[in-house]
């Protein structure tokens, strides 16, 4: 799918400021991922993490999916099921 950097910045949808409208949004995978990472992590966890996906979503329709994805500060990983289709993500995070 081919769209411009205006058509995938407007699909963010002010996800900061709104992450539990954004949390609805979310595939079940993501929220399965996110439960299973709450639960490994004690609930830690917080809504505003989710608030970011919105920003992943359309850098994975930017990135060409021949690339390989560097996600330095991953936080807990979640945007990995985005680029899935990529050739590779590698996350890097600390103290996770």
């Amino acid at each position: 799918m081919n769209i411009t950097s205006d058509e995938a910045l407007r699909s963010v949808n002010n996800t900061e400021e709104h992450p539990r409208e954004f949390y609805d949004l979310l595939t079940e995978e993501m929220k399965d991922y996110i439960q299973k990472m709450d639960e490994k992590t004690g609930g830690d966890i917080s809504m505003e993490f989710c608030g970011f996906i919105g920003d992943y979503a359309a850098l994975s329709k930017l990135i060409p999916r021949s690339f390989i994805i560097v996600d330095v500060g991953c936080a807990y990983g979640l945007q990995q099921i985005l680029f899935r289709d990529h050739k590779a993500y590698i996350g890097i995070d600390a103290d996770i």
